[in-house]
């Protein structure tokens, strides 16, 4: 496995190791991060921002909300930030996760169209100075102080 390979590599924690997307990134945490009890068992945690595995159907194998509840059996009570949008079905599935839910106004951080930042489904907020920036940073080093 590269994750403990790379946490020796490089002086990581293997006891804190995250797993973060955005977007397309952001259903992937779930779609691949727990995969299986192996893949699954690597994170101490999940930060998704702007859509999430089971929202809808999409144009991959298992992308239905069965099959992502079943991935999402895995995160076993573990700590989840979920930002942005395309998130609210797992309001009704509390249970399997300790979640977070943080609610992201990108047009209230941004004018957008603004620079970079031409549309509100972006990653860019967390480089603003902001108390949703604040609340995530804050968020994950409180998750980090905790034991597994």
């Amino acid at each position: 496995m590269n994750v403990p390979r790379i946490c020796r590599q490089y002086g990581g924690d293997p006891d804190n190791v995250f797993l973060c997307g955005f977007s397309r990134g952001a259903i992937a945490i779930s779609y691949i991060g727990l995969a299986d009890d192996q893949i699954a068992s690597l994170w101490k945690g999940f930060f998704a921002h702007d859509h999430f595995d089971g929202q809808r159907m999409w144009a991959y194998p298992d992308s239905d909300r069965g099959s992502a509840l079943r991935r999402l059996a895995r995160l076993r009570g573990r700590p989840v930030l979920v930002s942005g949008s395309g998130n609210d079905f797992l309001r009704d599935h509390e249970s399997l996760a300790d979640f977070t839910f943080l609610p992201v106004p990108v047009v209230e951080i941004f004018d957008v169209p603004e620079g970079k930042v031409v549309h509100p489904h972006t990653d860019l907020w967390m480089h603003r100075d902001s108390q949703y920036r604040t609340a995530a940073r804050h968020w994950l080093e409180q998750q980090r102080q905790t034991s597994r």
